[in-house]
C-alpha cells in the first residue's frame, strides 16, 4: 500500500481532489489516491446545468481478505483485511464507515491453558488432643503456583497429609469402683439376731491418676443384718471316738481322733476353722517279741526278746516298731497278714 508523502495536500472531499486536478491525497478515504485527474471539471459546477449534475456514488467495502497465519495455537493475534471498493465513493459520495483492518486470537484463544502447580506445604496443626497418645495433625499445600487456567489441569496428588501425634501431658483418668467386698456382720447377726452389718468397697477400678476425679458415692454401706448376706466363720464340731492303735506292741503305735469344720461349715467368705483336725496319741503298748530262729540277720530293732511280736506292726518308717517288718511271731510274713491297718492322718491346716 502506498503511503501518503509528508508534503502532500490533505484532501477531505472528491471535489476538493478535482479542484485540484487529482493531484491530491484523499485523507478519508484510507490513504488512497484521487481517482482520476479531474483538470476538465474544475469549472465544471459553473459550465453545466443544474439539471444534468452527475449522482453521487457512496463507498461501500469489498469483502475481507484472507487471515494472516498464526505461529501458534494460541496466545497469538491474526489479521486480516478489506478495501472500500465496491464501489469506491465517487462524485462526492461518502466514504465507507467502519475499521477496513480486523484482529483476532489465534484458534479463538486469546490465553493459552495454564497448568496447576503446588506451593509449598504449609506449617503441621497443632496436635488433635490435648493430652495422651495417638492424635492427629495436618498440613495443607495449596494449587496456587500458578494456579490452573485457561483449560489447564489442576495439580495432582493430596491437598493435605496427616500424622499421629503425641500430646506433652497425660490425660487424667478419673477413678471408679470396684465391686463391694463382702458383708461384715457383728455376733448379734448370728441365728438371725438383729444388728447392723458393713461392707466397703474401693475406688481402684481403676484408680485416679494424673490429676483424675476420686469416686462419688460411699466407700462403705451398712444395713441391718436381714439385708446383708453375712460371712459365716467355720466352726469345729464334736470330736470322733478313738481309732484303734495303729500297733499292737512297741513304743512307736498311735491312735488318734479327729473331727469336721461344719458347725457351722465357712460360707460367703467367711474363715475356714483354726486348728488340726486330727488328735493323734501314742499307744501304751507292751514291748514286742523277737524270734531270732526266724531271722538270720539277727535282731533290727529295739524290742525286749521274748515278747510277743504282733504281725499288725507298721514298719519304723510307718510309725510302728518295726518287729513285724519282715517275719511275724508265728513265721509268716506281713503279706499274709489280715489284719486291718491303720494309716494315720496328716493334720489339716
Amino acid at each position: 500500500m502506498e503511503s501518503v508523502p509528508e508534503s502532500a495536500a490533505k484532501i477531505s472531499t472528491a471535489d476538493e481532489c478535482c479542484s485540484q486536478g487529482g493531484a491530491g491525497w484523499a485523507e478519508r478515504i484510507s490513504g488512497k489516491k484521487c481517482l482520476d485527474p479531474c483538470d476538465r471539471q474544475v469549472d465544471l459546477p459553473a459550465q453545466v446545468s443544474p439539471e444534468k449534475e452527475i449522482a453521487q456514488v457512496h463507498g461501500q467495502w469489498g469483502e475481507w481478505g484472507e487471515w494472516s497465519e498464526c505461529s501458534a495455537t494460541c496466545g497469538e493475534s491474526m489479521t486480516r483485511h478489506r478495501e472500500c471498493n465496491s464501489p469506491r465513493p465517487e462524485n462526492g459520495g461518502d466514504d465507507c464507515t467502519g475499521d477496513y483492518r480486523e484482529v483476532a486470537w489465534c484458534n479463538n484463544r486469546r490465553n493459552c491453558p495454564i497448568d496447576g502447580s503446588w506451593r509449598s506445604w504449609g506449617s503441621w496443626s497443632t496436635c488433635s488432643i490435648t493430652c495422651g497418645k495417638a492424635g492427629t495433625q495436618y498440613r495443607y499445600r495449596s494449587c496456587t503456583a500458578p494456579k490452573p487456567e485457561y483449560g489447564g489441569q489442576d495439580c495432582k496428588g493430596n491437598v493435605n497429609v496427616q500424622r499421629e501425634c503425641n500430646a506433652p501431658n497425660r490425660c487424667p483418668i478419673d477413678g471408679g469402683w470396684g465391686e463391694w467386698k463382702e458383708w461384715h456382720c457383728p455376733n448379734e447377726c448370728r441365728g438371725g439376731g438383729e444388728g447392723v452389718a458393713w461392707r466397703i468397697r474401693y475406688c481402684s477400678n481403676p484408680a485416679p491418676k494424673y490429676g483424675g476425679n476420686n469416686c462419688e458415692g460411699d466407700r462403705m454401706q451398712t444395713g441391718p443384718c436381714a439385708n446383708a448376706t453375712c460371712a459365716v466363720d467355720g466352726g469345729w464340731g464334736e470330736w470322733s471316738s478313738w481309732s484303734g492303735c495303729s500297733s499292737s506292741c512297741g513304743t512307736n503305735g498311735f491312735k488318734q481322733r479327729r473331727r469336721e469344720c461344719d458347725n457351722p461349715p465357712p460360707d460367703f467368705g467367711g474363715y475356714p476353722c483354726h486348728g488340726a483336725k486330727t488328735d493323734p496319741i501314742s499307744c501304751d503298748n507292751i514291748p514286742c517279741e523277737y524270734n531270732p530262729e526266724n531271722d538270720s540277720q539277727g535282731p533290727r530293732n529295739t524290742a525286749v526278746s521274748g515278747a510277743p511280736c504282733d504281725d499288725e506292726d507298721f514298719s519304723s518308717s510307718e510309725g510302728g516298731s518295726g518287729c513285724g517288718s519282715a517275719v511275724s511271731g508265728d513265721g509268716s510274713t506281713d503279706e499274709d497278714s489280715s489284719s486291718e491297718l491303720v494309716i494315720p492322718e496328716y493334720f489339716d491346716t
